[in-house]
Parts: C-alpha cells; sequence; structure tokens
C-alpha cells in the first residue's frame, strides 16, 4: 500500500513539473572528474557531497556546514576604536586613509595621533592574525577501485537532478564494468552508496584479492605555515592571503578512529562550544560486504582512517555514512539502518516535493533551463532553515585553510547566494540567511552598544557562525562601515513582503528590522553638532562618519552622508515603519523615525521629485532594496555598451560581483532586454563548469574551489521574467519577444504565486494563486477571472496599477495579451 501511495505521489509530480519542463535534468561528465570543486554535488542542505574521481578511486568528500574551528584569537587585538574616537581623528587631528588597506603609511604617521591610525588601520586584529575563525573540510569516503586493471577506459558521471541521486558508471575494455549509485538521506545527514562490480572472474581478474573495497579518511591539519607555502608556490599570481600569516598556529588535533567504524575530529573550545566542538563520521555496511580493519602504521602518524573490505567474491556492497556533530542530540549515528532502495526512496520523494514547489522550462534554450535547475539544486544541498549556512565556498570542497577566513562576507558576497530565491519559491532556503545573520547579532549589539554608544545592532563586513565576545575587526575602514546594517536587514523585510506572514513578521522579522533602525536612530546627527564637520549647518540629520564600499578618505567631508550608506539607512528607517504599521506597534517609535526619514540629508524628498508620476517615482524611491537600485523604474535610459561591459569584467576577471548589479540593470530604463539577454547568457556559458555549476573567480589566480556567491546567477534572468520589487506584479517586463519560456509557482509580493507562459512574443495563460487574500497589484491592462469563470472587479490605485481583491487560496486567471 506505502509503495501504491509513493508511486502516486511520484507520478502527481511529475505531472505537475511535466507542465513546466519537457524532460528531467541530469549532468552528465564522460570522464574522469579529478578535484571535488568539479565534481557533482549532492546534499540536503546541511551534509553535502562532492563525487569525484582519481585513478584509483570514486571519491565522496563530505562537507557539513557546521565543521568550523570557531577560535578567534584576542590575544593580539588591539583596542577597538569607538565611533568618538574616530570622529574626534578625522575632525580635529586630519586623519585619513588611502583605501581599505591603506597605502598612505608615511602620511599618517606625521599625523596627530598617527600611531594609534597606524594600529587601527594596519594593525593585528583577532582575524588577522590567524587564518581561523574558518570553514574546515569534514573528510572523505573512497571507493577503492581495482588497482591492477589500470585506469578505467570510459567514464560516465551523471547527477540526476529532481532526484537528487548521483550514478557513476566505470568500464575497462577487459570486460569489467563498476556501477556506482549515491544519495544522501533529506533529514538524516547519511550518504548511502551502493556499487556492484561486473564481469570480475577468472578471465578478468588478475589477483584474489577483493576487487573494490572502502575506506573512510580523516586527514589531520596542516602545518599553517607550510600551507602556505605550497599554496603560494601553487597560486603564485594570488595577491593577497594567505601570504600574510603568524607562525605558531596551532592546527586542531589530531583526528582518531573511535572503535572499529568510527572516526572522530576534536576542536578547541570555543565561546560557542565551551567543551570543544566535534564531528564524527560514522560508517555502517547495509548489507554484509566486508569486515573493518587498520593496517599497522608507523609511529607518529597523524591521519586517521579505517577499511572495509571483503573478499574476492564480495562483488556488491551497499554502506551508509553518518556526519553527526556537537550540534546534534547525540554523536551516535541514526539508527536503525535503512536498505539502499529505502535510501535512495527517501531522496527521491523529497527531489519530488522540492522541484514541485516551482519550475522553469526554455523549449528553445536548454543551456539556460539546464543552468535554473542546477543552480537550484546547489543551492538545496547547502542551504536550509534551521542549519548553518555556508561561507563563501561550498563546504565539500574547502581547502585546509580558508581565503578571506570563507566568512559571511557582508557585502554582496554573502547576499549573492540568496539572492532570487524569493522569485523562485524558495523560502525554506530563504530563511537559511537569516540562520546565518542571527550569529553576529551579540556581538553587533555590543559594538553598537559600546562603541557607537547606540541602541540597536551593528554589523561588521566579516561575520561567522561563532559567538564573538568582542569586536574581532573594529579596523579602519573595514570594520567600521554603517551601511551593513540596513544591508543585512533587507533580506528579513522583503521575506514579510512576499509572504505576508505577521507571525513571522512579529517573531523574526520585525525584531531584526527594529534592531537596524535604532541604531540609525542614534547613528545619525542633526547639524549643526560637534560631532558633525564644521561646515553642515543645515538642520539636517547626517550620517558620519560613513565609509562607502571600502574606501577611504582624505577630506572629512569624504566621510559624510556617503550615498550607499544613506540608500541604506532610508530603507531601513522605511521598512521600520511600515513593519510597525503592520504589525500596529511602537508608534513613538515610528514617529522618530519618520522624523529622521523626513529630513535625512543627502536624500531625496516628495517635492525633489516633478511630474505627473513624481508620487509614484518617490514612492519607488523608498521600497526598492538599495543593492539592487534605488528607484529603477526612473532612472535614465542609456544604451547597454556590451563591448565595454566585457572589457570591464573580462579585465577584472570576476563574474560574482557581477550578478547583484544586474539585477538592478534588468529594474532600469537601461535594460534593452534582447542584447542584455545576449551579454548575460554568454558569460554564463563562459563561465560554467562542466558539473553545471557557475564559477565566480578564476582558480588560477584565487584557488577557492567552488564559490557559492554564483548561486544568483539566475536572478537577473528571473527579473527579466517577474518582477514585484514595487509591490506590483510585473510579467515578462525586460523579457526578449524571441524568447519563449514558461514558469510554474513563481512568487510575487504579496503573497501570490504566478503560471505564466510567453511564447510567440507574447504573455499567455497566466494564472495567479493569492495565499493570504491579499488585494493584488498589477501592471497591465488585464480581464480578471475566478476559478469558475466569472469576471472579478477590478480598479486602479494612485498610480494607475490594476488592483483587485482575492481570497486565501482563490486562483485568477488574466485575460488578454501584454507585453
Amino acid at each position: 500500500m506505502m509503495r501504491t501511495l509513493f508511486a502516486l505521489l511520484l507520478a502527481a509530480v511529475a505531472a505537475a513539473a511535466a507542465e513546466t519542463s519537457s524532460a528531467a535534468h541530469i549532468v552528465e561528465i564522460d570522464r574522469q572528474v579529478s578535484s571535488p570543486g568539479e565534481g557533482l554535488l549532492l546534499g540536503n542542505g546541511d551534509l553535502s557531497v562532492s563525487v569525484y574521481q582519481t585513478a584509483a578511486d570514486v571519491v565522496f568528500r563530505l562537507g557539513k556546514n557546521d565543521v568550523w574551528d570557531r577560535r578567534i584569537d584576542f590575544s593580539k587585538q588591539f583596542k577597538p576604536p569607538t565611533v568618538k574616537e574616530f570622529i574626534d581623528g578625522v575632525l580635529k587631528h586630519g586623519w585619513k586613509v588611502s583605501g581599505w588597506n591603506a597605502t598612505n603609511i608615511e602620511e599618517m604617521k606625521k599625523l596627530p595621533g598617527g600611531e594609534r591610525l597606524l594600529e587601527i588601520t594596519r594593525g593585528k586584529t583577532a582575524l588577522r592574525s590567524g587564518p581561523y575563525p574558518m570553514p574546515k573540510p569534514t573528510g572523505e569516503m573512497r571507493l577503492r577501485l581495482p588497482r591492477d586493471l589500470g585506469v578505467a577506459d570510459s567514464a560516465m558521471h551523471r547527477l540526476h537532478i529532481e532526484e537528487g541521486r548521483i550514478e557513476v558508471e566505470l568500464k575497462w575494455k577487459r570486460g569489467v564494468v563498476v556501477r556506482i549509485e549515491a544519495v544522501v538521506d533529506p533529514d538524516l545527514n547519511v550518504l548511502a552508496v551502493d556499487w556492484k562490480v561486473e564481469g570480475w572472474n577468472d578471465e578478468t581478474r588478475i589477483s584474489n584479492k577483493t576487487p573494490l573495497y572502502v575506506s573512510v579518511h580523516r586527514w589531520a591539519d596542516p602545518d599553517y605555515e607550510s600551507w602556505v607555502r605550497c599554496s603560494v608556490e601553487d597560486n603564485p599570481a594570488y595577491p593577497g592571503k594567505p601570504v600574510e600569516f603568524d607562525r605558531g598556529i596551532k592546527p586542531l588535533p589530531p583526528p582518531e578512529v573511535v572503535g572499529a567504524n568510527k572516526i572522530e575530529q576534536r576542536f578547541y573550545p570555543d565561546a560557542l562550544f565551551p567543551q570543544g566542538f566535534r564531528c564524527r563520521l560514522t560508517l555502517d555496511p547495509i548489507v554484509k560486504c566486508g569486515s573493518f580493519w587498520r593496517p599497522k602504521m608507523p609511529p607518529g602518524g597523524k591521519n586517521a582512517y579505517f577499511l572495509l573490505q571483503g573478499g574476492t567474491n564480495v562483488l556488491s556492497g551497499s554502506v551508509a555514512l553518518a556526519v553527526t556533530t556537537s550540534r546534534d542530540r547525540t554523536l551516535d549515528a541514526p539508527k536503525p539502518l535503512k536498505s539502499f532502495a529505502q535510501y535512495r526512496q527517501r531522496a527521491v520523494k523529497a527531489g519530488a516535493e522540492y522541484w514541485a514547489k516551482s519550475g522553469f522550462s526554455m523549449p528553445g534554450d536548454k543551456f539556460l533551463e539546464d543552468l535554473w535547475y542546477a543552480t537550484y539544486h546547489a543551492r538545496r544541498c547547502i542551504l536550509k532553515s534551521g542549519a548553518v549556512p555556508p561561507g563563501l565556498f561550498f563546504p565539500s570542497v574547502l581547502s585546509d585553510y580558508s581565503r578571506w577566513n570563507g566568512d559571511y562576507h557582508a557585502n554582496y558576497n554573502f547576499h549573492s547566494i540568496f539572492w532570487g530565491d524569493f522569485t523562485a519559491n524558495r523560502l525554506d532556503q530563504a530563511e537559511a540567511y537569516m540562520d546565518g545573520v542571527e550569529f553576529s547579532v551579540p556581538v553587533g549589539r555590543k559594538i553598537a552598544r559600546d562603541y557607537y554608544g547606540c541602541r540597536g545592532v551593528f554589523f561588521q563586513l566579516e561575520q561567522f557562525p561563532c559567538l564573538a565576545e568582542d569586536d574581532y575587526s573594529g579596523r579602519l575602514p573595514l570594520g567600521r562601515m554603517a551601511y551593513m546594517t540596513g544591508w543585512m536587514m533587507t533580506h528579513y523585510w522583503e521575506y514579510y513582503m512576499y509572504t505576508k506572514d505577521l507571525q513571522w513578521l512579529a517573531k523574526r522579522g520585525y525584531p531584526m528590522i527594529k534592531d537596524c533602525a535604532l541604531f540609525y536612530l542614534d547613528f545619525l546627527k542633526k547639524a549643526p553638532h560637534p560631532d558633525l564637520p564644521p561646515e553642515l549647518k543645515d538642520g539636517k540629520y547626517h550620517a558620519f562618519p560613513s565609509v562607502q564600499g571600502e574606501g577611504g578618505w582624505k577630506k572629512p567631508m569624504e566621510l559624510c552622508d556617503r550615498p550607499q550608506v544613506m540608500m541604506h539607512v532610508r530603507f531601513s528607517l522605511w521598512a521600520a515603519i511600515e513593519a510597525a504599521k503592520a504589525l500596529d506597534v511602537d508608534k513613538r517609535l515610528r514617529s522618530e523615525w519618520q522624523d529622521r526619514l523626513d529630513n535625512l540629508a543627502a536624500s531625496h524628498t516628495r517635492k525633489s521629485f516633478t511630474g505627473k508620476d513624481a508620487e509614484y517615482a518617490y514612492y519607488c524611491y523608498l521600497c526598492c532594496p538599495p543593492e539592487n537600485g534605488s528607484h529603477p523604474a526612473y532612472r535614465p535610459s542609456k544604451p547597454w555598451d556590451g563591448e565595454k561591459a566585457k572589457k570591464s569584467h573580462h579585465s577584472w576577471d570576476y563574474l560574482g560581483i557581477l550578478h547583484w548589479g544586474r539585477i538592478g540593470h534588468v529594474r532600469g530604463n537601461e535594460c534593452v532586454p534582447e542584447r542584455t539577454f545576449r551579454a548575460f547568457r554568454e558569460d554564463l556559458v563562459r563561465w560554467r563548469h562542466p558539473n553545471g555549476l557557475v564559477g565566480a573567480m578564476p582558480e588560477a589566480v584565487w584557488n577557492g574551489g567552488a564559490w557559492t556567491e554564483s548561486l544568483s546567477c539566475m536572478a537577473p534572468f528571473q527579473e527579466m521574467i517577474l518582477q514585484s520589487w514595487d509591490g506590483a506584479i510585473r510579467l515578462f517586463p525586460r523579457w526578449p519577444e524571441s524568447q519563449d519560456v514558461k514558469i510554474r509557482s513563481w512568487r510575487a509580493q504579496g503573497a501570490f504565486l504566478v503560471d505564466a507562459e510567453f511564447s510567440g512574443g507574447k504573455v499567455r495563460d497566466v494564472t495567479i494563486t493569492s495565499e493570504r487574500g491579499e488585494n493584488c497589484l498589477l501592471w497591465g491592462a488585464w480581464k480578471i477571472v475566478d476559478e469558475s469563470g466569472k469576471p472579478v472587479a477590478t480598479a486602479k490605485d494612485k498610480f494607475g496599477r490594476l488592483e483587485f481583491k482575492t481570497v486565501p487560496g482563490g486562483k485568477y486567471r488574466l485575460k488578454g495579451e501584454e507585453k
């Protein structure tokens, strides 16, 4: 009976998916895959696995999101500057900094307080005195291939995206075939692997040894100085870390084999895990396929590994490798074991449920369709609510030490993992963003209180899934960039706008939104003020000191009201006001926030916008998230200079930085759909790897493995298809007429799910489903009918947008064509 129900579920999901996509999505690599960064990926949002192949092994490289070395060494940390010290240094002593790396050293030395300026600009911090905190590799499981046959004559690595399943097939001309299948359980952090050896007989084998056996391996942390030297030798073009290092950095304790079938890695105590964090790998045979043993090793070996090996007649096997950590209730592997068929069934069922949430089809462009599925498959492997989100790199490709500490880099880098999640209806992945941000709230409150004298929370550039007891950076200018606070808040407000979930807003969203706005409420000063440059006397509220980007300053006014800071201040205040209104709370605070918003310096007011659409222009100016453009509908039109763009980003070799700006470009008037589409697509074709992932930086220079920040590469295309940043649905607003496309259950602000098709240059078959019963706003001249075909009354709002009432769960079809 259960099998019948499962089959019916899969059939129903497959039928729903078939309406959007014509076929299952499979990534195939028809050759040996020699590194984890190029391997195919499995995962459940917490445990991820990269599958690759050496000459002698098929390797399952494990990545567990919460496996971090969380040490923060404050022993060399200078006393972080207070905002008052910073202000006095700039206004009274003429402090100036050339940029984020402060190259004007001799000039700074001559200034009053120059030694202190040098200390907080170029001195050691808790982050710069060692490589930690940082994510760490988890370990590997290897299927040891029949070595006497030599390298396989053919190899096929195949990822079935909708099923969350990998197959590897290796063939030798002698007639031997090895078939391997692997899945990761969707709920348990267990990798299940099944294998079969065919054609192994007296004619093909050379010895009586087992044809295939299993090893589990966790290597010891290398000496950091030796690792740095090897890294620089392998990557001589790399311009920064890890060249900077201190001698005497202490590696992790060596891993240990525990019992016959377990390896445990211990970590040093930290504030979050005072007893020390632990990670354990446990291998269990699902069916009897050998016995565990450890070869005798010479004294002094620090690596930990064991083998599962059978006799010459053991030609098949199944194993379950569990990864447990101190975040789990127990380090013991989940019991009872399931059969491989059960693990596979659970993975396939979870995959069907995941892909039933939304779909995307481009029958004329298989490349973009496949990339959309591959990208969201990768997100599914490393992101889910309740887990620890990754930093800059995929957990299953990590090196022993990480560039930039592998942190939650809070410019666009950390956000780049998540852009597009709302439109693609991936709310669980979107909430993983909040799980990451909230690790930094305790130290953010301390920085706001102790170093700024403000309420609320202050966010820095570098963030980690740690409990920091003090400011671990504090350096100028990177540790004092006031725009980060507003940027970190944006995803919370957007989550509410896309879901209209008041309970979520009250419990999780508004507390963060309020804290960020409280910081700005206290940080802003009304001119004239002794803590502002003396030339400011306009009675407006100013942000000082405010660093833009990662830049420096030469004059005080270059630290005042920087556009990037003011955009985030403005949006943070506006979102806090709107969120408080939605919950009907904090009327006094709303009044104070509104006062700052109405009298914010370097900011437009209603009077700044003229013409018949002035009121709407001002509304766009307020409601559009700053990282993707302040008021995109009213940017001046200008042609897309594709050649200039090519030269710019090819000379920098950094595709990962472009996706966020492209979202804003698509929302603005300068977008020319055909040219923009071609330019964006060309980059993705150039940077896409055979495993389906798009690179962010060139390996030859940066050597980072697979970067997470390119997971937003499809977001600009999604914006070309569906926009709702102003609260109203725009269907295919920037989509080229030559491209046919179909979407299923994409999400728009107001808690609406949209199904639509664009073919032959026209919009067709549009259905809007209302989750919460909000009034629906649309751009365009549409006629609306409900599920029964009955016409629905419409009106125009004050901005000229079509508006109609909905009921929770109601489905509405749009009649007429719009382009």
